[in-house]
């Protein structure tokens, strides 16, 4: 959570419009290339209108998911600047005793650890999760817009699995 507010709500809502936008393309591509397969292109300009709208549509995805990838980059130097900003002054602030009591190599070890976590592990995991849920999202949509009756079986699936999921809580509270 510390680190999505390190992002900056701006940062964060231009990854998310960039990566939904990117994905949107990407439907519309599939949607516009099984168009253009169901079509019976006998002129070089239907072909050249099928082409050229094909490789605007590929032209955008890749600048928005260059621009998610950029802003992402940018927000994540940012957060870790914070944090390790506070992570440091948290370090200073300690009593003495802390310092007393504490080997200097384990933590000098721990704060390389977290700054670490901070600017390695974290961004990546958080880019690898947008794109998996925005592509998952894409996949559910695509699905419901071919086959509309495949709403009905997640809408019985999600409330079949809440009723299960909340029955599980109750009979084994987390503490």
């Amino acid at each position: 959570m510390a680190y999505a507010c390190s992002l900056g709500i701006i940062c964060s809502l231009l990854i998310l419009f960039c990566g939904l936008g990117a994905e949107s393309l990407i439907i519309v591509s599939c949607i516009w290339l099984a168009k253009w397969s169901s079509t019976n292109v006998t002129t070089s300009q239907q072909r050249d209108t099928f082409l050229g709208l094909y490789g605007v549509l590929g032209l955008g995805q890749v600048l928005l998911i260059s621009a998610m990838s950029l802003i992402l980059a940018y927000s994540s130097m940012k957060a870790a600047r914070n944090l390790h900003q506070g992570l440091l002054v948290n370090i200073m602030h300690l009593p003495m005793q802390f310092f007393e009591t504490t080997h200097i190599g384990r933590i000098v070890n721990r704060f390389s650890r977290d700054v670490n976590s901070v600017d390695d592990k974290i961004p990546r995991s958080l880019s690898m999760f947008i794109r998996t849920f925005l592509s998952t999202l894409g996949t559910i949509f695509v699905i419901s817009y071919s086959t509309p009756l495949f709403l009905t079986c997640v809408f019985a699936s999600g409330v079949f699995f809440t009723y299960l999921f909340r029955e599980h809580l109750y009979q084994h509270p987390v503490s």
